[in-house]
């Protein structure tokens, strides 16, 4: 019928035993985050439930009954791997909503750069979580799983990466120098992160796509950027701005109650131990992950019926 909407919010399930992967749903990169299709409202999802879950894993009190994460070394660093992909996935798109906020209302600027720049620390944590199994297990499970998939695999093939990349800039160029500034230190930070991250598992710093004799920063292809997605159980359509944050307080729960069960490492060496110069930045990231994790899901509950960006100010 004429007028009715072409999808249906998807309800987050309510937490289970043992936690779970399954696909994140994502609009395309410069695609809009619609409204509500329930038509009677927003869309009922379980906040609450997957935000007491996060609350007990940081009250120190043993980690919570509900979302147990995998007891094998292989199949935790395969959860954590696909967890923390899908999270940071969400949270770019939340970077990008901050970014474009901060060029449509310049008198907002600071607090919208502000915001994007905790967005970026969050981003450290995510980071940190996805890359903190033992070396030894990275190089012998999860790396070939990426190179079954494509002999090249990369990062760089990340579809919703770009548009945050070219919004950053866009801010560095237009937004107040004070507020431009304090993001770009917070996008500073998180480089030396991610460049510490893969030190420690990649110590002879040989990409996959290096060593498949491909050239950083070349444009993915379409078929890369679909390949990347297959890989991460993501699954592109329409989605409006509640179950997006709902899809993401589910996973921060889900790593949340992970970090108090395991810790953040299990059987390999923290990531600061071989971060060189960035240790003391690393160390901190370390030591306020749960935090920085409860913290950010405390806040997308409260801003789960924010208004999304107009996908025209996306990059």
């Amino acid at each position: 019928m004429t007028g009715q909407p072409r999808y249906r919010c998807q309800s987050e399930p309510q937490p289970s035993r043992y936690g779970a992967v399954t696909e994140v749903w994502l609009p395309e990169p410069a695609g809009p985050v619609v409204d509500c299709a329930s038509g009677s409202g927003p869309c009922a999802q379980p906040f609450d439930d997957y935000l007491g879950l996060v609350d007990q894993s940081q009250a120190g009190s043993g980690p919570p009954a509900l979302l147990r994460p995998p007891r094998d070394t292989q199949e935790l660093a395969r959860y954590r791997w696909l967890v923390g992909h899908q999270s940071t996935f969400v949270v770019w798109r939340l970077l990008t909503d901050a970014m474009a906020s901060a060029l449509d209302h310049p008198d907002q600027a600071a607090s919208a750069c502000h915001e994007a720049g905790e967005l970026f620390g969050v981003y450290s944590v995510l980071l940190l979580y996805s890359g903190s199994c033992p070396p030894g297990v990275y190089h012998d499970s999860l790396r070939p799983e990426m190179m079954s998939c494509h002999p090249a695999f990369s990062g760089e093939w990340a579809p919703d990466h770009r548009p945050v990349l070219s919004l950053l800039h866009r801010v560095r160029r237009e937004c107040p120098t004070g507020a431009a500034r304090e993001l770009m230190s917070a996008f500073k930070a998180n480089q030396r992160v991610h460049m510490a991250v893969a030190r420690a598992l990649v110590p002879d710093g040989e990409s996959l796509l290096r060593k498949a004799d491909r050239r950083p920063g070349q444009r993915p292809s379409a078929e890369e950027h679909r390949m990347y997605d297959r890989f991460f159980r993501v699954r592109r359509r329409p989605v409006c701005h509640r179950t997006l944050r709902a899809q993401l307080v589910r996973r921060v729960g889900q790593a949340c109650v992970d970090l108090a069960t395991h810790g953040l490492y299990y059987g390999g060496p923290a990531v600061s131990a071989s971060a060189e110069d960035s240790a003391q930045l690393v160390r901190r990231v370390e030591e306020q992950a749960g935090t920085d994790l409860a913290e950010l899901a405390e806040r997308v509950v409260r801003h789960a019926d924010r208004q999304p960006v107009a996908a025209s100010r996306r990059g």
